[in-house]
Formats: structure tokens, C-alpha cells, sequence
């Protein structure tokens, strides 16, 4: 048993854990949402962090896309892929201020692999859930909400195994 407490990348922000899963019977991926400074830009990125059965960190891993800021969904926003990777269902946040939908794919070490954007241009999109689909693509439920805000509705997005839409 362990009760810790983490500091991602050491640099004293606030940090926000939404999921967890159990890596078989050694680890956990933790899926977190942390500010980080690269000198240049305060950046708010969806982050994974890898941990032994004792707690002990084995990798801390961001997405850094582009200007934008990435977070990770709601509670139980992760999904292990059968690869031992990590699958996180999200949104970005560029500077224009239009949220868009994002599916965030990890490595089984941690790096991250790729993140694919959904939405409409106008629309702010946010990502809330991904599972696997039986097909080994993913499924991803969210809200949209138009330009004045006024109105928001739920949305699903099917893609295949790498997040290109299906429909």
C-alpha cells in the first residue's frame, strides 16, 4: 500500500489526476492534466505518469502540440491499449480560444505517439470519454457548443486504430 503525493517534471503547479489504470499486476498509468514551462510559453498538457506497484514513478510523459494547450478528460478518461500503452480521450485549447476534441495516444514507455484533433471550426468541441471499439478503434463522447455558447450538445466520434474518423 502507498499515499503519495507528485510533483510532475518538478516544477511545483498545480496538478489534477482523472484516471487511472492498472498495468497487469505491476503498475498504474496515472493520466493527469499539469501546467508546464518551457521558458517560452506556460502551456497546460495532458500528462501520464507511469508507477510501479509501490508507487514509485518509472516515467513521467506530456503532449506538447503546437501553441496549444492539451487536457485530458473527465474521470475515467484513459483506456489501456493491448500493447500496454495508454489511450486518453481530451481536448486542445490553441490560442484562438475554439476548443477541439482530441483522442492522445502513449507508448507503453510513456513517449507520447500521436494526438488527432476533431470538431468544427466554429464550435468548441471537448472530449470527455474514449474506449476501445470492438473493431480496435476508439470511441470518443464529448459536448460541442456553438460560438455564442448558447447551445451544447453531445457528440460521438468512431475513428480506426490511429484516430482517422470513421465516422
Amino acid at each position: 500500500a502507498f499515499n503519495r503525493r507528485y510533483d510532475l517534471f518538478g516544477q511545483q503547479y498545480g496538478q489534477f489526476a482523472y484516471s487511472i489504470e492498472q498495468n497487469g499486476a505491476d503498475g498504474y498509468a496515472v493520466v493527469a492534466n499539469t501546467n508546464y514551462d518551457d521558458s517560452v510559453y506556460l502551456y497546460i498538457t495532458a500528462a501520464l505518469i507511469r508507477l510501479n506497484a509501490q508507487g514509485d514513478v518509472l516515467s513521467e510523459s506530456k503532449m506538447l502540440y503546437g501553441m496549444s494547450s492539451v487536457y485530458g478528460g473527465w474521470a475515467n478518461n484513459s483506456v489501456l491499449a493491448s500493447d500496454g500503452g495508454v489511450t486518453i480521450g481530451g481536448n486542445t485549447y490553441p490560442p484562438s480560444g475554439i476548443q477541439q476534441a482530441a483522442i492522445i495516444r502513449y507508448a507503453a514507455n510513456g513517449d507520447s505517439l500521436w494526438l488527432r484533433e476533431y470538431g468544427h471550426e466554429d464550435d468548441s468541441w471537448l472530449g470527455r470519454q474514449v474506449n476501445r471499439t470492438k473493431d480496435g478503434g476508439y470511441i470518443l463522447a464529448g459536448e460541442a457548443a456553438d460560438a455564442s455558447g448558447d447551445f451544447v450538445e453531445a457528440f460521438l466520434v468512431k475513428t480506426d486504430n490511429v484516430g482517422n474518423v470513421q465516422w
